[in-house]
């Protein structure tokens, strides 16, 4: 996690699309996981 300390560096603008892309990863995967046990919601 000590690369996360790399984006202070970096524009605010690029701060907020990491922190929004890592946001979105960290979803794809939750809803990843809650298909996987519920198998009959996603048809």
């Amino acid at each position: 996690m000590l690369w996360v300390l790399g984006f202070a560096e970096l524009p605010s603008i690029w701060n907020a699309i990491a922190i929004a892309a890592i946001a979105i990863s960290l979803a794809s995967s939750i809803i990843a996981l809650i298909a996987q046990r519920f198998p009959r919601s996603v048809r």
